[in-house]
């Protein structure tokens, strides 16, 4: 469920920006605000749309740079300790 939530948040806000798009649009055409205002509130909720899918990208962003990060770090780790094998290993062999 919580997996990939940045390309969920922004698959919702897609989704929720042209539907609510699509409700202002009828909503004025019924209201007899007329046409011109059911196209600009439509265009401007469309527009509110970018900034919930901007956010989306953000945190798809953040996971893939905690990834690549956590990637660095255990590579870091593996030779540090590889090393730290391989001299315990050299030393033995000397005492035996």
């Amino acid at each position: 469920m919580y997996d990939d939530i940045g390309r969920k948040i922004q698959t919702l806000s897609k989704v929720l920006g042209i539907l609510s798009a699509i409700g202002w649009f009828i909503i004025a055409i019924m209201n007899d605000w007329g046409v011109l205002l059911g196209i600009v509130l439509a265009v401007v909720i469309f527009l509110y749309s970018w900034f919930g899918y901007g956010f989306g990208q953000l945190v798809d962003d953040i996971h893939l740079i905690a990834r690549k990060r956590n990637a660095a770090k255990n590579r870091r780790c593996l030779r540090h300790y590889g090393r730290l094998y391989r001299s315990r290993q050299r030393r033995f062999r000397v005492m035996l």
